[in-house]
């Protein structure tokens, strides 16, 4: 995944620590958007 190395790169030049927190948010909002595409559902901003 594309989005791994750039947040591991960003780890490694700022010395900061949130990659792992980071990529389970992003993991989990795909598995979010995909099941509502499956299910055709729209996300509202509200």
């Amino acid at each position: 995944m594309k989005i791994n190395r750039v947040v591991l790169y960003i780890e490694e030049i700022s010395g900061q620590t949130w990659r792992q927190s980071m990529m389970t948010l992003l993991l989990n909002a795909n598995k979010v958007g995909l099941a509502a595409r499956q299910k055709q559902l729209a996300f509202s901003a509200d």
